[in-house]
């Protein structure tokens, strides 16, 4: 369960509210699996769409996944139950008070609107809304214009929440989650993920703070850039996979690679530390073992699966303690899929291994081509480190190159941590706190760039998407850590951001493991301790042009004392694979990994544009593969037509004549909009129907109406600013 706020114009998508797993109703411990972004289907939709309740201006909704009703009226949500003893529980959240510190306005009960799982209350400038699925009830605020004080009272936006209910509640470290729990402890339910950002994608600081009775939510705005808005993407637990035949001291989740709807996931003590690694296929929102893949000369402490990689349907798993070449000196293998059946069809090994290389300790898989770390290589003395590049050609697999450091030099580690893309290739050097990057052409490997993480601390993991490179520094600052991005252009690279948690904390290790994707960073602190000492997380990151912010942190419902949940991570699309190798489900030290997806969900919300006669207001949502509905009402105004304009993301003006302008947003650099139409005045409704291609998923959008003609030139409406999602 997650959430986000946001501040004067204000759009707070704020937060969720849900049972914790394994402390729910028998209803929640059996809850389905969370329904993935691109695969929502109707059928799952259906059980939690909002109807009328029995009270005039109503309405409720049931929410099967978590084992309870919700029930919207004016004055805010109640959400109700039954215990597992067969006693009935309720918890009520309902909008106080809100304004400047301790400056607040009481509101009044507003006037509910509703459909499908989306309720709004209504109370003029300020909306509060809720959407319903398996994960809770999602809350959130819109607010059009900053709170009205006549005391001229200053300092943070606060909304007022007063709890109704026998639940005891308590804010969880870092101030952006919140935990109520029943005096029995049969029900504990979670209010998470409080987030906030301006116009421009900055992040607002905000928190949460408890008194006797009353949560309230607190959004520092100085300096914003308005409209503010919310980040609509939320990170949810999906499933918690554990291997079929797992036992003690396994280490699953040792290294994860996670390739659209594939898990590759390694244990690689498992079976007296041979080691072995597990293919879990995705079907839906539905996980299950595919393969448990093993070396066919399997040997005790070879440590088959520390490093793990896939791509469709070629596996690269590394193992290296194995012994072929002399004592550690290493091995990979390359598994193949053939419908549901995977064969190894190689064994890799360096033509210049030996004893103590490592080689496999690190692998990274790219079309027809194999990057493997062997750290411990002593080419350039004890422990300089370097990286083997493999190609395909048909069945066959053939080296290709050495790579080592230019300045290679003993215990630097060269290789410990890999990643590869096309023709590029990131090594890290851990010991010496560098990473390379290596270009190839034609069959030609040569160094391109050497990157410094911070004052020579080692470099735990790094991750390359196109142009982008992301290295982990775990042990910067007191072991609080650093994740640094580069990005190239042509063949320089340059740093383009330092990255570390809102939270970030002494010997948490953040940067431990790392995990890039397009826009998008995941980044393990696998000592962090919300849940227990060296519990673990990991934070999402993304890039907004060339500015980097933090969109969530992750944590699983289940978290406990030293399961080191971020010990390594992946991330494809929507989806992140987190492994916890300490976790100790199928006994002490099994491990597990955890399989979490984000969600953008469709949000429209009122923008003013000046003093103007034209009302422009939203009927539905902006959801992907349906139609947006909006209105035009020019009463007021006289004339014969109207035009409205919709396009995404880069906001611009365009000019109207006498100074004034129609703001409008572009859909990319060559300007295409997604939408015109001109329609009849002075009462309009247009349809625009929103794209199906998952691909849609987050992007901002706005649309505003134009009058033209009559007595009056032109009248501006006010613009809905729009987030396409589900």
């Amino acid at each position: 369960m997650s959430a986000r706020f946001g501040t004067r114009r204000v759009f707070f998508c704020v937060l969720f509210l849900g049972l914790a797993p394994g402390l729910a109703t028998p209803d929640s411990r059996a809850m389905p699996p969370s329904l993935a972004a691109a695969h929502r289907r109707a059928a799952e939709e259906e059980g939690y769409r909002v109807s009328p309740g029995d009270a005039a201006g109503a309405w409720t909704a049931a929410n099967p996944a978590q084992g309870f009703r919700a029930a919207f009226s004016g004055a805010g949500l109640e959400i109700a139950g039954t215990g597992a003893d067969g006693s009935p529980w309720r918890l009520g959240l309902r909008l106080a008070a809100w304004g400047r510190s301790e400056e607040l306005a009481p509101v009044l009960d507003g006037t509910v609107h509703a459909g499908d799982r989306r309720v709004e209350i209504r109370r003029g400038d300020l909306v509060e809304w809720y959407g319903n699925d398996e994960r809770g009830v999602e809350q959130g605020f819109t607010i059009a214009c900053p709170p009205l004080i006549e005391t001229g009272a200053d300092g943070e936006l606060r909304l007022r929440l007063t709890v109704v209910g026998s639940f005891s509640f308590e804010v969880q470290a870092g101030e952006r989650d919140a935990r109520f729990w029943s005096a029995d402890g049969e029900m504990d339910i979670r209010y998470a993920g409080l987030r906030a950002w301006d116009g421009a994608g900055s992040e607002l600081p905000a928190r949460l703070v408890a008194s006797a009775g009353d949560l309230s939510l607190l959004i520092e705005d100085v300096g914003a850039v308005y409209p503010v808005t919310v980040d609509p993407w939320i990170w949810t637990q999906e499933t918690k996979l554990t291997a079929g035949d797992g036992g003690p001291n396994d280490y699953f989740g040792s290294d994860v690679s996670l390739n659209g709807d594939t898990a590759l996931i390694g244990a690689d003590s498992d079976n007296t530390s041979s080691g072995s690694a597990y293919v879990f296929v995705r079907t839906g929102s539905t996980w299950i073992q595919q393969a448990k893949l093993v070396a066919s000369d399997a040997t005790a402490y070879d440590y088959f699966g520390s490093g793990v990689s896939v791509e469709g349907d070629t596996a690269l798993i590394g193992a290296p303690c194995d012994d072929d070449l002399g004592s550690y000196s290493g091995s990979a293998y390359v598994f193949l899929r053939s419908g549901t059946t995977w064969s190894q069809q190689v064994k890799l090994t360096a033509s210049d291994g030996g004893a103590n290389a490592r080689f496999g300790q690190s692998v990274s898989l790219s079309g027809d081509t194999v990057l493997i770390g062997a750290w411990g290589d002593d080419h350039a003395g004890s422990y300089s480190g370097a990286a083997y590049v493999f190609v395909r050609s048909g069945t066959a697999w053939t080296p290709e190159a050495k790579l080592t450091a230019s300045d290679a030099g003993a215990d630097r580690r060269f290789g410990m941590c890999v990643s590869l893309e096309g023709n590029t290739a990131l090594v890290g050097a851990s010991q010496w706190g560098y990473a390379y990057v290596f270009v190839r052409s034609g069959t030609v490997w040569s160094e391109q760039a050497k990157f410094l993480g911070a004052g020579g601390s080692t470099e735990d993991a790094v991750s390359l998407s196109g142009d982008t490179a992301l290295a982990g520094n775990a042990w910067e600052s007191s072991t609080a850590g650093a994740a640094y991005v580069y990005v190239r252009s042509g063949s320089s690279w340059s740093q383009q951001a330092r990255l570390v948690p809102s939270d970030v904390a002494d010997d948490d290790g953040f940067g431990w493991a790392t995990s890039l994707d397009g826009d998008t960073a995941l980044i393990a602190s696998k000592f962090d301790d919300d849940m227990g000492s060296a519990s673990g997380a990991a934070y999402v990151f993304v890039r907004s042009g060339t500015i980097w912010s933090q969109q969530a942190k992750i944590t699983p419902g289940d978290g406990a004392t030293e399961d080191y949940f971020g010990c390594s991570v992946s991330l494809d699309g929507q989806t992140a694979l987190i492994g916890s190798y300490f976790d100790d489900d199928r006994g002490l030290q099994s491990g597990s990994a955890y399989a979490f997806v984000y969600t953008p969900f469709a949000h429209a919300a009122p923008r003013n544009a000046g003093t103007n006669p034209a009302s422009h207001t939203a009927v539905t949502l902006p959801v992907l593969g349906a139609t947006y509905t909006a209105t035009v009402d020019l009463a007021g105004t006289t004339g014969h037509s109207l035009a409205w304009l919709v396009g995404y993301c880069t906001p611009i003006t365009l000019p109207l004549g006498g100074g004034q302008t129609l703001l409008v947003n572009i859909a990319d650099p060559n300007g295409e909009l997604l939408g015109q139409a001109f329609l009849p005045g002075p009462l309009a409704t247009y349809n625009l129907p929103v794209p199906a291609d998952p691909a849609f998923a987050g992007f901002p959008a706005a649309t505003q109406a134009l009058h033209i003609g009559g007595v009056q030139p032109w009248a501006l409406s006010n613009a809905q600013d729009l987030f396409l999602g589900y």
